[in-house]
């Protein structure tokens, strides 16, 4: 597959100098691309569903939410988009459910301009950029992964739902894959968030990956 010619690029970050940074890189490795800046994730969503970009360098810890919000809404993925995350955040809470969404690269915020530039170029490659610290957590997470099988405390439906949403289906979507009533979708999942003790959709989805309920 021949790489993607990088002609638009959105860069979502609320710290200024985190955006001078990346903007940086991306002049280095694609000089000819037209970039676009957000500092918020209502900015970035109306910019993705107006804008068929080609890059999008997406920071999860914002001032009105998660950026795995809209990692995780089908409506703004456009075909051929290379989305890399780019962050602080090495916890298991954001880097697997982001990992799940089909991203294509992780990267810490502590490589100099010239290493980001080299990641860029080969995500577009189609190899996919990870910080050396993110790898090894990768390589620690499947260790554990083959020599524990941990126990699935939910009923079947309840694991058919939460299966569901933690592809990034809404919940409605996922009653009507199941054939079920939303209010009865909403209540299997309020179930797993108990039982699985997580609070948010990208803990759910965590603890889905953790579960092996993804694989199916």
């Amino acid at each position: 597959m021949p790489p993607i010619m990088i002609q638009t690029v959105l860069i979502l970050d609320d710290q200024p100098h985190a955006r001078a940074w990346l903007r940086t890189a991306v002049e280095a490795s694609f000089p000819h691309a037209q970039m676009h800046e957000t500092a918020s994730l209502a900015a970035a969503r109306e910019a993705l569903l107006s804008t068929p970009f080609n890059l999008f360098l997406c920071d999860l810890g914002l001032p009105d939410g998660n950026g795995l919000d809209l990692l995780m809404d089908p409506s703004l993925r456009h075909k051929d988009m290379i989305t890399v995350v780019s962050t602080i955040h090495d916890e298991d809470e954001y880097l697997f459910p982001a990992l799940r969404f089909g991203i294509q690269g992780y990267i810490l915020k502590d490589h100099p301009t010239e290493e980001i530039a080299a990641m860029l170029e080969r995500a577009v490659s189609g190899d996919p950029p990870v910080s050396p610290a993110i790898a090894r957590k990768l390589l620690q997470f499947f260790h554990h992964q083959g020599q524990n099988k941990p126990e699935i405390p939910l009923s079947k439906r309840e694991e058919d739902v939460l299966r569901i949403v933690s592809k990034g289906y809404t919940t409605a979507e996922a009653a009507g894959l199941l054939d079920i009533s939303q209010h009865t979708a909403r209540e299997y999942l309020k179930s797993c968030y108990r039982k699985l003790e997580v609070s948010s959709r990208s803990e759910a989805t965590l603890a889905a990956i953790r579960l092996g309920l993804t694989k199916a």
